[in-house]
């Protein structure tokens, strides 16, 4: 069943224009995901929230409910956080890909560690459980 929503859903967004461009089955049973892109800046968005309407839509054809929650399952399961995959130019040239990675790499290091601070997570239990998922991220120290 899993698989026929998934190819459904992929010939629905193709059907409507969307950037879809992979599937794949997930570590946890039941668990599906797709792949949008390549989208230029906040189109990437847009190409979201319509695959994300059309898998509900083909969903109630079959009988079943989408869920996006982070982490569907209690227990020790991977998670289902959305994340996001980025290059540049520079970094897709294989000459010089790898030297541009480093430096984005560290910056979004930088970064990513005064987000989680700023994030008021007693007022979001949703996000701190994702940030729990330790399947699949490192663990952060977010008891501050």
């Amino acid at each position: 069943l899993g698989r026929d929503i998934l190819e459904a859903h992929y010939r629905a967004c193709l059907y409507a224009g969307v950037e879809i461009c992979g599937t794949n089955a997930e570590v946890m049973p039941s668990q599906w995901e797709f792949q949008i892109g390549p989208c230029v800046g906040v189109n990437a968005g847009d190409h979201i929230w319509m695959a994300r309407f059309l898998l509900h839509r083909v969903a109630e054809d079959f009988g079943v409910v989408v869920s996006f929650d982070p982490k569907p399952m209690p227990g020790n399961w991977n998670g289902s956080g959305a994340h996001t995959n980025f290059s540049t130019k520079a970094m897709r040239r294989p000459d010089i890909g790898l030297k541009c990675l480093a430096p984005a790499v560290t910056e979004s290091q930088d970064k990513s560690s005064g987000t989680l601070m700023n994030h008021n997570l007693s007022a979001d239990a949703d996000f701190k459980v994702f940030l729990l998922a330790f399947c699949e991220i490192s663990p952060k120290d977010i008891s501050k």
